[in-house]
């Protein structure tokens, strides 16, 4: 208990708390979301006033019933409105502001329509209090229901009107009095006033929320203005950007397609530096590679006549020099904005309009080959979407010209090769058909025929005619015998006069066997090469075995001429050892020396 009472936390809030009577005597409170009073805290602050001036009111109206000859029924009647008014502040502090608002509406509808029934007639204060209801009801329960309030009450009166004249309404109950009359009406009338004064009040504060709104509302739509011109802009730019962009891409798209579709060097350079002035509106674009002694970087390709003109008088730049000679050696790209402010600029006189240029290092394969320069009339024409796209350009030329120095490089190593192989083809051919007697052949009517005739020298075969009659062109079809591309022979067809000419079906079906031919032949020339230095490898190998087969020097030098004598079916074979031989070492020798020597004959 002490410690509740001594908390300082507590007794902050307890003294920050209003008191009893503020709290009965407070409107309610219903904040809006933006800080402001909704429209239900509106209607129950309103209802708040009205019940608070209408209490004061009923309260001063019991003043008018000291003067009234009937004080008690004057009581009962202001009683009976102080009951109902209670009874809707209570509403309006549970925040039942609707339920207030009929019962405030409807309790004071009923009385003072019995006042007027009870009294004079509708000539009474009780009737000039019904146009404060119908203020009430329209204030509290919107417009429409006060003007329901307005009909009912002068429905009303009219009846009462109809029961006075007809008598049938009871005598007046409580007698006309002016002073209570007056001090009705002046209630009345404060209470009207007091009532449009604070619908005033509040259609000023809803204007004036409205003006605030409408101003806040101004703003919001200036900045909105402002950030919706902002956002376009900004949305010009992006598309600008991404336009370019496009463009960029689409020029390296074309650029790639032109490099690696071209395999010719010189092709290929004058297209491609030809393909990126066009697509990038360019002033001046060169290629450079360095030379074999990377010395010097050589103009091997330019656009337009400077191009030209600078490529005849032979255009070069010192390693290291100028912006391309310190993009070759840095690897780097080089970049002036402005001409006049790089010192390492070289200027060149066919090319006077340059106001920017780049050079952009030509990679390949971890090693720098050239340099690829760009140039404007623009000042400050190459921004960091430009360098990027050049040095990607730059990199797949350098590819492609290595690609297409490689592929030449591959071809004449091909040409080369196929030259070699068709110089060992004609070669080896030659010396198969030396050691091959018949390789001319007759086909004759079922018949084959081997010729043996050869020419003069008796070196080459010659195929003889052995046909009767005059033969036409198209009954005669000779073909050649190719290997490698190499002809090695020739086969001739006769077709028989009465069957025509050969025709285009028969000559492809002899040209594809005659193909085959050529390759068989060939693998039966290698065939036989083979078996026979696999038969010389295997005499080799035994001679070698009996030789090695004793350690007298004398039984090896027999054997082994006996051993050569019989592989080589001579008829005589002789070996001597010198016994001085020069330089300290021994040697076989057919012919006489001074040493010991063998000879072995078919005898033995």
């Amino acid at each position: 208990m002490s410690n509740r009472n001594t908390d300082p936390i507590q007794a902050i809030r307890r003294s920050g708390q209003p008191g009893l009577i503020a709290r009965l005597i407070a409107p309610p409170d219903y904040p809006g979301d933006d800080g402001q009073l909704s429209e239900r805290g509106r209607v129950a602050v309103m209802l708040h006033a009205i019940l608070s001036i209408l209490i004061i009111a009923t309260v001063l109206g019991y003043l008018a019933a000291i003067n009234n000859p009937r004080p008690l029924s004057v009581a009962a009647a202001l009683t009976f409105a102080l009951v109902i008014e209670i009874a809707a502040y209570i509403c309006v502090k549970l925040q039942q502001e609707r339920l207030a608002g009929l019962i405030l509406v409807f309790g004071l509808f009923v009385i003072f329509s019995g006042i007027a029934l009870l009294t004079e007639g509708i000539a009474n204060s009780g009737t000039f209090a019904l146009v404060l209801v119908v203020v009430v009801a329209g204030l509290a329960l919107g417009g429409r229901t006060g003007l329901v309030i307005a009909v009912l009450g002068g429905l009303t009166n009219l009846a009462i009107v109809a029961l006075k004249m007809t008598q049938l309404a009871p005598p007046a109950l409580i007698p006309f009095r002016p002073l209570s009359f007056l001090i009705i009406f002046a209630a009345t009338l404060l209470a009207a006033a007091a009532m449009i004064q604070l619908s005033n009040r509040g259609l000023r504060e809803a204007i004036q929320r409205a003006v605030e709104n409408e101003q806040v509302q101004l703003k919001a739509n200036q900045e909105l203005q402002a950030v919706r011109s902002m956002l376009e802009e900004l949305v010009k730019i992006r598309t600008e950007e991404l336009e370019s962009r496009s463009r960029y891409l689409q020029a390296a798209i074309d650029v790639s397609r032109a490099a690696t579709s071209l395999l010719e060097t010189e092709q290929l350079m004058h297209e491609v530096v030809n393909l990126i002035q066009a697509q990038f509106d360019l002033y001046y674009v060169g290629l450079f590679l360095l030379d074999p002694g990377r010395e010097w970087a050589v103009l091997r390709a330019g656009t337009g006549s400077a191009g030209k003109a600078m490529i005849e008088r032979g255009h070069r730049i010192r390693f290291g020099s100028g912006m391309v000679g310190w993009s070759i050696a840095n690897a780097q790209p080089r970049i002036a904005a402005e001409i006049g402010r790089d010192a390492v600029r070289l200027a060149t006189p066919e090319l006077p309009d340059t106001r920017s240029e780049a050079a952009f290092p030509l990679r390949s394969r971890g090693e720098v080959i050239g340099a690829m320069t760009v140039q404007s009339v623009k000042p400050e024409a190459f921004g960091e979407a430009e360098i990027s796209t050049f040095q990607v350009l730059a990199d797949q030329v350098a590819v492609a010209l290595e690609n297409a120095r490689l592929f030449s490089e591959s071809r004449q190593a091909l040409l080369e090769a196929r030259q070699v192989s068709q110089l060992m083809v004609e070669e080896a051919w030659q010396n198969y058909q030396k050691q091959t007697d018949n390789l001319i052949f007759r086909y004759d009517h079922g018949q084959i025929t081997a010729l043996a005739e050869t020419a003069g020298d008796g070196s080459h075969p010659v195929l003889r005619r052995r046909w009767t009659g005059s033969l036409s062109k198209e009954q005669v079809l000779a073909l050649p015998i190719e290997v490698r591309g190499q002809e090695i022979g020739k086969i001739r067809f006769v077709k028989d006069p009465s069957e025509g000419g050969w025709t285009q079906e028969e000559h492809a079906l002899l040209a594809a066997v005659v193909d085959q031919l050529g390759v068989a032949l060939d693998s039966a020339r290698l065939y036989e090469e083979t078996r026979r230095r696999a038969e010389r490898e295997r005499l080799t190998g035994e001679i070698i075995t009996k030789m090695r087969a004793t350690n007298d020097p004398q039984s090896i030098v027999q054997t082994a001429v006996f051993e050569l004598r019989k592989a080589l079916q001579t008829h005589q074979a002789q070996a001597s050892v010198d016994s001085a031989p020069p330089h300290g070492q021994a040697g076989l020798s057919t012919e006489h020396s001074s040493g010991a020597s063998t000879i072995v004959d078919e005898t033995g």
